[in-house]
C-alpha cells in the first residue's frame, strides 16, 4: 500500500478507537500513519489530541506545534487546553484569543477559553485577581452554552462554577448536561460534586459509581470516591443534622451531661460512681466522635473550585 493509503487507513482506525474510548490503542495506529506520512499536519493534529487524552500534555503540545495549522481555530483551542494543563496560563489565554478571533461563533472555542480561565483563577480564588480571572472564565462558559446547544461539558463546568462563586442556578445546567451525555464520566463527576455540596450523599454516590466504573484508575475519580465514602461514613453527623436544627450544640450538651454525671457518680459511692463515671466517659467519647465525623462530613461536602479532570 502507498504511504497515503497507509496513513488514511491508520487515521480511520485511530478515529474509531479514539471515539470508542481507547486512546492507548489509537496512539499505535496514529504513529503508524505518521511513519508513512511524517509531514501530514492533520495526522500530527490527531496525534496531539490522543496524547492529550492520555494526559501527556507536553508531548501533545509538541505534536500540535508540528501540525502548525495556524489558521485552524481548533488547533489554537487544543493548544489552549494543553498550555492550561501545563499551567502556562498567559500562553493559554493568548492561544484562546487567537481561536476566538478565527471563530468567534464557535461554542467549543469559548468552552476551551472558559475552562482555561477557571483553571487559572481557581487556586487564587481568595485573591481579587484570581476571582476576576475566575469570573471571566464563567462569562466565557456562559457564552459557550449560548452558542452550543449540545455543549454538555460547558454546562457541567458552568454548573460547578455557579456552585463555587454564584451567578446562577447550577441544577438546571447539570440536568441538561446529563440529558445530553448520560454516560460521560466528567458530567457524572460534576453531578457528584454538586450533590455532595448540597448534602445529597446518596445521589452523589450513584454518580461516583459511574465515574469510577468508567475511569477506575484516574486520580481524580479515586479522590472523588474517597470524598463520597467519607461522607457516607459520617452517619452520626447526618443523623444529628436530621434530628436537630442546631447540630453544633450536640457536643457542648454531651459535655454538660457527661461530666456532671461522672462527678455525681464519684460522690455517690463506689458502685454508682463506676456506673455514672462510665456513662459520663461514654458521653464524652460520643461527643468527640460526633465532632470529628461532623468535621469530616463538612469537608467532604465542600464544593470544589475547579472541575475535575478525567
Amino acid at each position: 500500500m502507498n504511504p497515503v493509503g497507509t496513513a488514511l487507513e491508520a487515521l480511520e482506525k485511530c478515529t474509531a478507537l479514539y471515539g470508542a474510548g481507547r486512546p492507548d490503542l489509537a496512539l499505535k495506529e496514529i504513529e503508524r500513519g505518521l511513519a508513512a506520512m511524517p509531514d501530514a499536519g492533520f495526522l500530527h493534529m490527531m496525534h496531539g489530541s490522543i496524547l492529550a487524552a492520555l494526559e501527556r500534555y507536553r508531548e501533545a503540545l509538541a505534536a500540535y506545534d508540528r501540525a502548525a495549522l495556524v489558521e485552524d481555530p481548533a488547533w489554537h483551542a487544543q493548544r489552549t487546553t494543553c498550555l492550561s494543563k501545563l499551567r502556562r496560563h498567559d500562553a493559554a489565554e493568548a492561544a484562546s484569543d487567537e481561536a476566538i478571533r478565527l471563530a468567534p461563533g464557535d461554542g467549543l472555542v469559548w468552552y476551551r477559553r472558559g475552562a482555561a480561565l477557571v483553571r487559572a483563577g481557581g487556586p487564587k480564588l481568595h485573591l481579587a485577581s484570581g476571582r476576576r480571572t475566575y469570573e471571566r472564565g464563567r462569562d466565557a462558559l456562559r457564552r459557550a452554552v449560548e452558542l452550543d446547544p449540545g455543549g454538555y461539558l460547558a454546562r457541567s463546568d458552568l454548573a460547578l462554577v455557579y456552585a463555587a462563586i454564584g451567578g446562577g442556578d447550577p441544577e438546571p445546567l447539570i440536568r441538561e448536561a446529563l440529558a445530553l451525555k448520560p454516560g460521560d464520566p466528567r458530567v457524572h463527576a460534576a453531578a457528584a460534586e454538586l450533590a455532595l455540596a448540597a448534602g445529597r450523599i446518596g445521589e452523589a454516590a450513584s454518580h461516583a459509581d459511574v465515574v469510577i466504573s468508567a475511569c477506575p484508575g484516574a486520580p481524580a475519580s479515586i479522590a472523588l470516591l474517597r470524598r463520597v465514602r467519607r461522607a457516607q461514613s459520617s452517619r452520626l453527623a447526618r443523623w444529628m443534622s436530621r434530628t436537630t436544627r442546631h447540630p453544633h450544640l450536640i457536643r457542648p450538651v454531651a459535655y454538660a451531661v457527661g461530666f456532671p454525671a461522672g462527678l455525681a457518680g464519684a460522690m455517690a459511692g463506689v458502685t454508682r460512681a463506676q456506673f455514672f463515671l462510665g456513662m459520663g466517659l461514654l458521653g464524652v467519647v460520643i461527643a468527640l466522635w460526633a465532632s470529628f465525623e461532623h468535621f469530616q462530613l463538612k469537608r467532604a461536602m465542600k464544593a470544589p473550585v475547579l472541575s475535575k479532570d478525567f
